[in-house]
């Protein structure tokens, strides 16, 4: 029997540090430290990673702002008008409802100020501003954590409602507990966050497990993503011009997205597709002239592996990647979300996992890759033969068991039910 004995160490280590805290630790006055109390004898610990930015007076005067029945506070993980907040945005302004709606961005603003409609006003995040908004909102909703009010020592006040959407479709990487190279200091960093949650709107009964796995969540909402409604719109085109146009590409280009997952500190060599050669692939299986899109996470992207000497066009400060994805004729990725997102147009898709075997050892995967509807290469070789031998009737006969056996309930819909929870909520 293969057994991970780090892996039933770091699993024991988080129980037994819970209950340690449980039993010995009280929290001072400002946060910072630990009092311990171990035999009668007094100890005090100085806790790491915690960022007390106000006095104490401040975060109370924080604390007691009076509720504003109708203000909605928005966030995304990279803190840009994207991902599921995006689309409940959307509809609510779409309705024209009466609520004041606030987003928290972050220093990155520039690249993306102008994706934000009017009727959204915006707070850099880690200002009075925000802090005060956070602590005013009746309404959170974010689909990430929310450590920065953590790091001022400020959480959910009675009569606040905190919405998790979360940003994962089918994700098939190991998450928190479930990590192969799980961080105990990193987890318990968000475990008071995820306490204070109290819906998490789930897309299928997969990610309802997970959330029950994974956050111990037992309010789960199964309304749909309302990032995937795009998929189901009528207007695609219009989506696909405008992007198309925003990037400066010729409508009679075809586009090919490669979008793989977060660095996730795998070395720089497995972002080694031979991206030439399979655009040429795609020309000759497909037809036509092929322009090729990257997007990379904001460490990847810091760290330059799309350079100008490639000839790609570099797409990772495109806030919104639903419509990069509703424009693209071919999607590339590994073990990112975003694919599982892209079986909706039911156009091909291929993973390129060079680091597959040694990935899985280290971070791990909920399933297979075999069992995706996708074709998967490990290296350039057979990346390109996956591209020559793609069969589109084969492809097309595996995504509607796959979107079944995951409990898949997208429609279209998602955005229009969770706004209806908000006015039920504000109500």
């Amino acid at each position: 029997m293969n057994i991970s004995y780090k892996r039933i160490w770091d699993k024991f280590s988080v129980y037994l540090s819970r209950t340690l805290k449980f039993i010995f630790f009280k929290k001072n006055v400002d946060a910072r430290d630990f009092i311990v109390y171990i035999l009668g004898t007094k100890f005090v610990l100085r806790r790491r990673n915690v960022r007390i930015y106000k006095p104490q007076d401040e975060i109370a005067t924080i604390r007691s702002l009076p509720i504003n029945r109708e203000k909605i506070l928005f966030r995304s993980d990279r803190n840009n008008y994207s991902c599921n907040t995006k689309y409940i945005a959307e509809e609510i302004l779409r309705r024209n409802l009466p609520w004041e709606l606030v987003w928290i961005v972050d220093k990155n603003i520039l690249h993306f100020k102008d994706d934000f409609p009017a009727g959204i006003r915006l707070e850099m995040i880690g200002t009075d501003e925000a802090l005060h908004d956070s602590m005013t909102a009746r309404i959170l909703i974010d689909n990430t954590y929310r450590r920065y009010l953590l790091n001022h020592d400020l959480q959910k006040k009675t009569g606040q409602v905190y919405i998790q959407t979360w940003r994962g479709s089918y994700g098939i990487k190991k998450f928190g507990l479930g990590r192969n190279n799980f961080n105990v200091d990193t987890w318990n960093s968000v475990l008071e966050d995820i306490k204070q949650m109290d819906y998490f709107i789930s897309h299928s009964t997969w990610e309802s497990n997970f959330y029950r796995r994974t956050f111990r969540a037992k309010k789960i909402l199964e309304l749909g993503h309302p990032r995937n409604d795009i998929f189901f719109r009528k207007d695609v085109d219009t989506i696909r011009r405008k992007v198309c146009e925003k990037l400066d590409i010729p409508t009679n280009k075809r586009l090919v997205l490669y979008a793989p997952t977060r660095n996730d500190n795998r070395p720089r060599k497995v972002f080694n597709m031979d991206y030439s050669a399979v655009l040429a692939a795609l020309k000759n299986k497909f037809g036509g002239e092929w322009v090729m899109a990257a997007r990379m996470t904001p460490l990847a992207n810091r760290e330059r592996f799309i350079t100008d000497d490639l000839g790609i066009i570099n797409v990772s400060n495109y806030a919104d990647i639903q419509e990069l994805l509703v424009t693209a004729d071919v999607c590339i990725s590994d073990y990112s979300s975003c694919i599982f997102d892209y079986l909706h147009t039911g156009r091909p898709a291929f993973i390129y996992a060079s680091d597959h075997a040694s990935f899985e050892r280290s971070r791990g995967l909920y399933y297979p890759l075999a069992q995706t509807p996708f074709q998967i290469a490990e290296n350039n070789e057979q990346m390109l033969n996956n591209i020559r031998s793609f069969n589109s009737e084969v492809y097309s006969r595996k995504i509607s068991p796959f979107l079944k056996e995951k409990g898949s309930m997208e429609d279209g819909c998602a955005a229009k039910r969770v706004v209806d929870l908000l006015q039920k909520l504000i109500k």
